[in-house]
C-alpha cells in the first residue's frame, strides 16, 4: 500500500493536475486526467524492459484512490 499520499498528490501536480484531489469527493477531473498519464508512463516503463510489474503496481494505485480517504 501507498506509504504516503501526499507523493502522489506531488506526481499527479507534475503531470498537470492543479488540484489533484477534492475534499470528500475523491479524484478530481484534472487528477484523473494526470492519474491516467501516470499509467501511461508506467506501462511506458515496463515495456522498455524496466523491472517493474506495471499491473501491481497499477492495482495498488487504483485501490489507494478509490478506497482510501486520500483527500484529508
Amino acid at each position: 500500500m501507498l506509504e504516503d499520499s501526499n507523493a502522489l498528490f506531488e506526481v499527479l501536480q507534475e503531470l498537470g493536475a492543479k488540484k489533484p484531489y477534492l475534499k470528500y469527493a475523491g479524484i478530481s477531473k484534472s487528477g484523473e486526467k494526470s492519474y491516467h498519464k501516470l499509467v501511461s508512463i508506467i506501462y511506458s516503463l515496463e515495456k522498455m524492459g524496466f523491472e517493474v510489474n506495471a499491473n501491481e503496481m497499477i492495482d495498488k494505485l487504483d485501490k489507494f484512490t478509490t478506497e482510501n480517504d486520500f483527500a484529508k
